[in-house]
């Protein structure tokens, strides 16, 4: 795993996926990464952060805490308080008192939706610019 602390790694995850989609589009997004993760735990929830091609942001390399001072250079700024927002969603994954939004393991943007999720999952909700897709029972 990342040497980041996990609160870390979820945050890093949530502004650079969803910082766009502002609260409730974030909340979706942690939502995924909860329901996907093998228990709540906070390591495990970021180790599903870190899985290899799971989320993007992690691909070819990882943010750094540098990253993290980026998003929080400007108080006041849409930037400031997206980190605001994304860092209370992460305190609140690693206490362990999230609770999820939907239930979903996928999402993706609206216009790369890649045809075979189509075909092997049940969509449950588009937001913004957001589809989210869970496993079929």
């Amino acid at each position: 795993m990342s040497e980041l602390p996990s609160i870390f790694i979820l945050c890093l995850t949530l502004l650079h996926e969803s910082a766009d989609q502002g609260e409730w589009g974030m909340r979706r997004v942690a939502s995924v990464i909860y329901c996907s993760a093998e228990s709540i735990e906070s390591a495990d929830l970021a180790a599903e952060c870190l899985k290899k091609g799971r989320y993007k942001c992690w691909t070819g390399g990882s943010p750094s805490v540098a990253h993290m001072r980026k998003w929080n250079s400007y108080p006041g700024s849409p930037d400031a308080r997206a980190y605001e927002i994304a860092l209370k969603i992460s305190r609140e994954m690693v206490s362990q008192t999230f609770k999820p939004v939907i239930s979903a393991r996928y999402y993706c943007r609206k216009d790369r939706v890649p045809w075979l999720w189509q075909q092997v999952f049940i969509r449950v909700e588009v937001y913004l610019d957001h589809v989210f897709f869970d496993e079929k029972a």
